[in-house]
């Protein structure tokens, strides 16, 4: 099971969570989290 802070989406933010969790996947680095 994934990090649930990986899937967490800020509001204002419609980034689809499927795309950012695929994205942190590769490269771990979930730009939609804003952190």
């Amino acid at each position: 099971m994934p990090d649930v802070s990986d899937l967490i989406v800020r509001p204002g933010e419609t980034l689809d969570y499927r795309e950012g969790f695929a994205a942190s996947q590769e490269k771990r680095r979930p730009r939609f989290t804003g952190r």
